[in-house]
C-alpha cells in the first residue's frame, strides 16, 4: 500500500506523513477518538513512497492495559481504491443515464395507476406546464381531454385487472391552457422494488394528424405541402411507384435521382423487391394507415440513420376507389441513437452492479431507510436466497 521496498522503511515513520493533505484533519480527529476508547471507521487517501494516491478503509480500535486505559491502537486497513474508481463510474453511470432521459426530446414520463409519478422537461413541454411538481399533482385522467377519457379509464381498468392492452396508441389531451393535442404514445410496465408502474413514451402528433385529415378530406392541395412540410413525402401507386416526392425526399435520396418512376424499394433501399417489413404495401392491402422504423441507406447500402414511415392510404374522393399511398417520412436518427445509449449505459450499470464482487446496495432517505435494491453480492454477504 505504501510502495515500500521492506518492513524496515516504514517502521518509525509517522503515519501523518502518509496521509494526503485534504484527508488529515479528519484522520486526526480519528485517532483522537480512538484514543479516548472509541472504536472508528474511517477512508482516507494516502500517498506512498513513490507517489501513488490510494484509497484506504481502517477499522481501528483501542489497546488497552491491564488497568482499561488506552495505550495503543489496533487497526485492520484494506486498499479501497478500487471500488472508489467503480462507484466513481456507477455514479457518472446513472447520472449519465439520468441526462439522456431528462434531456430527451422525446416526453417520458412514470405513471402508477391514476397517478403521475415522473415527467421529463419534454413531456412537461407537451403539456404546458413548467414544474413537475404542478403537473404530477393533478391524476393522470385529468390530463386527459373528454373525448378520450371513457378509453384511457377502460385501460387503466385493465391494467390493473392485469389484462393485456396494446403498448402503443393515440389519444387526446389537453394542456394546461385548455388546448387539447393529439398525442401518440408508446407504454411498457416496468417493476421496482415489486411495485408495477407504466413508463410512457409521448410524442405531440397533432400537426401530423392534421395533415393526415386534409389529405382524407381533400381540403389541401398536394403540392402546397410538398413545398412547405420539413419532412419527407412521397405518393406511390399500388405498384409502389414512386409518383412524386417532396424537396426534402430529394435531398435525402440525392444520389437515386430521379426518383419519380423507379419503384420505391428501389430509390430507397437499392433492393430489387419489395421491403420484408413494408408499411406502404399492408396500406395497400388493408385500405389503412400504417407505420414502421426504417432505415435511411446511402447508394452502396450503409445504414446511415433511421426514419419514422407513415403510410396513409390515398381515395379518390369521388370514388372513393384506393389510388395508392402517401409516405410521411420524419428523420429519427438522434432520437433512436439516445434510446440505444439510455439502454446502453442502463446495461453497464446494471453489469457493472450485478458482476462486482462487492456489496452495492440503495436505500430510501432516512435514518430507517429500506433497501431499494442489492446487488448479487450484498446478498451473498447475508446468505439470502434471492434479492427479494
Amino acid at each position: 500500500m505504501l510502495e515500500a521496498d521492506s518492513p524496515e522503511q516504514v517502521i518509525g515513520k509517522c503515519i501523518y506523513s502518509f496521509i494526503a493533505p485534504e484527508y488529515l484533519e479528519a484522520f486526526k480527529a480519528s485517532i483522537e477518538n480512538i484514543f479516548q476508547g472509541r472504536s472508528g471507521i474511517l477512508e482516507f487517501e494516502i500517498v506512498g513512497f513513490k507517489g501513488t494516491r490510494r484509497f484506504l478503509e481502517t477499522h481501528a480500535v483501542p489497546f488497552r492495559n491491564n488497568n482499561d486505559k488506552t495505550i495503543a491502537l489496533l487497526a485492520i486497513t484494506r486498499d479501497i481504491t478500487e471500488r472508489k474508481k467503480i462507484g466513481k463510474i456507477l455514479v457518472e453511470s446513472e447520472a449519465k443515464y439520468r441526462s439522456l432521459v431528462e434531456d430527451s426530446i422525446e416526453g417520458i414520463g412514470m405513471s402508477k395507476g391514476n397517478r403521475v409519478i415522473y415527467a421529463n422537461k419534454a413531456l412537461l413541454d407537451i403539456f404546458g406546464y413548467d414544474s413537475m411538481g404542478e403537473f404530477i399533482k393533478i391524476p393522470l385522467i385529468e390530463h386527459v381531454a373528454p373525448q378520450s377519457r371513457d378509453m384511457m379509464v377502460e385501460r387503466l381498468d385493465k391494467r390493473e385487472k392485469g389484462i393485456p392492452v396494446d403498448a402503443r396508441f393515440e389519444y387526446k389531451i389537453i394542456r394546461k391552457n385548455g388546448d387539447i393535442r393529439d398525442i401518440e404514445i408508446s407504454t411498457s410496465e416496468v417493476c421496482i422494488e415489486n411495485e408495477k408502474y407504466v413508463q410512457s413514451t409521448l410524442r405531440d402528433v397533432t400537426e401530423l394528424k392534421k395533415i393526415e385529415d386534409d389529405l382524407r378530406e381533400g381540403k389541401r392541395f398536394l403540392s402546397s405541402i410538398f413545398e412547405s412540410i420539413q419532412d419527407g413525402i412521397s405518393i406511390l401507386d399500388k405498384e409502389l411507384n414512386i409518383l412524386q416526392v417532396n424537396p426534402v425526399m430529394k435531398k435525402w435520396y440525392a444520389h437515386a435521382e430521379p426518383l419519380e418512376g423507379k419503384k420505391c424499394y428501389e430509390a430507397y433501399h437499392g433492393a430489387d423487391k419489395p421491403c420484408e417489413i413494408c408499411p406502404s404495401k399492408k396500406t395497400i392491402e388493408t385500405s389503412t394507415a400504417a407505420y414502421e422504423i426504417v432505415p435511411k441507406r446511402e447508394k452502396n447500402g450503409e445504414i446511415v440513420g433511421w426514419f419514422d414511415l407513415y403510410s396513409f392510404p390515398l381515395f379518390d374522393t369521388v370514388t372513393g376507389e384506393l389510388k395508392g399511398v402517401i409516405e410521411y417520412v420524419r428523420d429519427i436518427t438522434e432520437r433512436k441513437q439516445a434510446q440505444e445509449g439510455i439502454i446502453k449505459e442502463r446495461q453497464r450499470y446494471e453489469g457493472l452492479v450485478n458482476n462486482i464482487n462487492v456489496g452495492i446496495y440503495r436505500t430510501t432517505p432516512g435514518m430507517e431507510g429500506t433497501f431499494i435494491e442489492v446487488n448479487p453480492a450484498f446478498v451473498s454477504m447475508f446468505d439470502a436466497d434471492s434479492r427479494e
